[in-house]
């Protein structure tokens, strides 16, 4: 490369954070199911592979002998992504198992990348840092017009309308993670930087500030707290290695106290638009986990675990956690009604463990544990003073990202895996180990890796394209549906199934919304077909078993019918919709008795459309067996007259199960009533001498 080359294209490197930090998490595609997900996904492997491209044309910029390649943490990291590739031929969904794996070389690439980028740059953690500053910066500006606006059209302000500022993520939790992982980079920007890098990383760490706490999330106030007493911890027990000043310490201990009060101020703010109650409730989770979301956490981990100890050293597979989670039971969690489904155990160390095993999840977290010895050994070491200071603030940004890491999912998203990947480029660049004797690596090995890297990056742009295609015309379905128009979902589900996408955002296989038009117009056939291919997909969703079940009972196979919703009913006990169509089944085989069984796990209070039409053919048949066994004519008309009121088969059936007795024997008691109290056509005798024949006699 020319010199004039060189001086044109000197701030690569620059550039290259610019378009990855800032520009990347900024797309968003409302068109898609998820907006700042599939999209963003698929432009940050085409920004990657385009700067991959370059590197290798340009290939001066390689530097000529490195051992920031050759550090630890890349060899875990790389380790990771081996036993991750292993688990993928373990998956019940391979093809989710593959998409979840090419994902993870978007953070590798950026790593690499950035290493070889920023090896030769002296200033590059200030360069890096104001980037981020700058990511923190339109990302709180955002978010303060959002509630800005939200203050101004919505009447009041409570934890409801806070899910409303989301920045340019998903969800608000989402949106203030990210504010608290780049607040320490802000605060050291204002301690330590000049002129506008100085203002703006005020502006940035007050605000962000500012809006973690309106928006209540509790796992970003513990990242914080944690994240905020850590640092501080760790400044005061090596705090002789830091050579401060008087200056300096000011400063620091001036930091702390404005961050008190500044919190102190939002709290009082904040009990202004809503309530001191909002604010306690939201902090209780600190006291108490045995509720709310706190306690479905603890649930889902366990069910991880009981998934682990079942797949040790395999994993259910990258990616399968969402898949295989059900076989372990939903009774008790939200999703045993069927309408929701989780797809991550929001921990994402629980996530690796189960879905990988125990070698890669050894691997991962080692991961963590270097970069936090890195940090005390560049505090303890000879590293330069800067160094250290500023090792202390990104040692703040990490203990937030691992806290968030360990009560969330920050690995499934691409503005998440960033802010890890600059945490990790610059704790390899400022790590002590990088400069002792590590073997080198030649422009060579750098070539090799990014031809690789390359490679593996166009087959996931090639993936991202196809996921975002499938979710743009799966909403387009879900519009179809929504609107009875079951050849439009039959079009566009043919668009958005495909080898890459076979399961939607909330792990529903496409097929199933196939399946579903195809049953809707009445192609039972197809429909069957159909719904068995998405059984393939995921076999323990409760919708797919329930629905192939009723095409198998629809084909007259009955067994497999009864097998199919008993599966279901060993995911979810309580799930009406296969309790319901369970009892049919039975109904149909004459075997009401049975029938009657499974009536009993139905809720009384069921709200199910199902519900009252079913206990009224089951009861019917009861009546219909009740008045072929009595002899007393009068008695059997008056069953037959009171059975014909629909609200009496609910009424009927809710007493014998309140009062723990025989349905037959409620029924013969309440016609009896009815012929003695209200029609008056029996005297007391009468009525005693019935009772005492046909039910205290154990007639039935």
């Amino acid at each position: 490369m020319t010199e004039t080359s060189k001086n044109k294209f000197k701030h690569l490197s620059l550039i290259y954070i610019i378009v990855n930090v800032i520009l990347v998490p900024l797309v968003y595609t409302p068109w898609t199911l998820d907006p700042s997900l599939s999209g963003r996904f698929f432009i940050w492997s085409l920004v990657l592979l385009a700067f991959a491209i370059f590197i290798l044309i340009k290939r001066d910029f390689l530097i000529s002998k490195t051992s920031a390649l050759n550090h630890l943490i890349i060899k875990l990291y790389f380790g990771y992504l081996l036993f991750s590739g292993i688990s993928v031929l373990f998956a019940t969904n391979l093809s989710e198992a593959l998409v979840e794996w090419f994902k993870l070389f978007h953070v590798f690439s950026f790593i690499v990348m950035g290493l070889i980028l920023f090896g030769r740059k002296k200033n590059f953690y200030q360069q890096i840092t104001k980037v981020v500053i700058a990511f923190v910066s339109i990302h709180t500006l955002i978010g303060l017009i959002q509630f800005i606006v939200v203050i101004f059209e919505v009447s009041a302000y409570n934890h409801q309308v806070s899910y409303l500022i989301n920045g340019v993520s998903a969800h608000r939790n989402l949106y203030s993670q990210l504010l608290v992982i780049g607040i320490p980079f802000c605060l050291y920007g204002f301690l330590y930087m000049k002129g506008l890098w100085k203002y703006l990383g005020l502006f940035s760490a007050i605000f962000a500030l500012v809006l973690i706490i309106v928006l209540l999330t509790k796992t970003v106030w513990i990242a914080f707290l944690i994240g905020a007493v850590s640092t501080i911890l760790l400044f005061i027990n090596y705090y002789s290695h830091f050579y401060t000043t008087r200056r300096s310490l000011f400063k620091l201990l001036a930091g702390f106290m404005v961050t008190v009060v500044l919190v102190a101020a939002t709290f009082l703010f904040y009990s202004k638009i809503d309530s001191w109650e909002t604010l306690g409730k939201q902090s209780l989770w600190l006291r108490n986990y045995k509720f709310g979301s706190s306690l479905e956490r603890v649930d889902l981990w366990e069910k991880s675990l009981e998934m682990y100890r079942d797949y040790i050293f395999t994993g259910v597979g990258q990616g399968n956690w969402r898949i295989v989670l059900p076989k372990y039971g939903t009774d008790g969690l939200r999703s045993e009604g069927g309408q929701i489904f989780f797809n991550r155990p929001h921990n994402d160390f629980v996530g690796v463990l189960s879905e990988i095993g125990v070698f890669g999840f050894i691997i991962y977290l080692s991961l963590f544990v270097i970069i936090f010895n890195n940090f005390f050994r560049i505090i303890k070491g000879e590293s330069s003073h800067d160094f250290k200071i500023f090792s202390l603030f990104l040692f703040g940004s990490f203990v937030s990202f691992f806290i968030i890491s360990v009560l969330s999912f920050p690995k499934e998203r691409a503005e998440h895996n960033l802010l890890m990947g600059v945490i990790f480029i610059l704790s390899i660049l400022i790590s002590p180990t990088n400069k002792q004797r590590i073997k080198k690596v030649s422009t060579q090995y750098q070539t090799w890796l990014l031809v690789a890297l390359a490679a593996i990056l166009f087959v996931n742009a090639i993936i991202n394209l196809q996921r975002y295609r499938s979710e743009y015309y799966l909403k387009l379905a879900f519009v179809d549906r929504d609107r009875g128009n079951w050849n439009g979902v039959l079009e566009n589900t043919a668009k958005a199934d495909n080898f890459f996408y076979t399961l939607d955002n909330t792990s529903v296989p496409v097929s199933w919304y196939e399946a579903s038009a195809l049953f809707n117009n009445g192609n039972i056939e197809d429909a069957f077909f159909a719904f068995g291919k998405a059984f393939e997909y995921h076999p323990y969703n409760l919708h797919v078993l329930n629905n192939l079940a009723t095409c198998y009972e629809i084909r007259g196979d009955h067994e497999n019918a009864i097998k199919l919703y008993n599966a279901t009913l060993e995911i979810s006990s309580r799930f009406e919709d296969a309790l319901l169509n369970l009892i049919i089944v039975y109904y149909n085989l004459q075997q009401t008795d049975v029938a009657f069984d499974v009536l009993e796990k139905v809720d009384l209070q069921s709200m199910h459309p199902k519900f009252d039409r079913t206990l009224s053919v089951l009861i019917k048949s009861r009546v219909e067996a009740i008045q072929n066994k009595i002899d007393d004519e009068d008695l059997k008309v008056t069953v037959d007259r009171i059975s014909n009121d629909d609200k009496w088969f609910k009424m009927v059936y809710t007493h014998a199960r309140e009062n723990m007795v025989n349905l037959d024997e409620q029924i013969v008691w309440e016609s009896i009533f009815v012929m003695r109290v209200m029609d008056s056509t029996i005297n007391s005798n009468r009525a005693d001498y019935l009772k005492e024949k046909y039910i205290d006699n154990k007639f039935w």
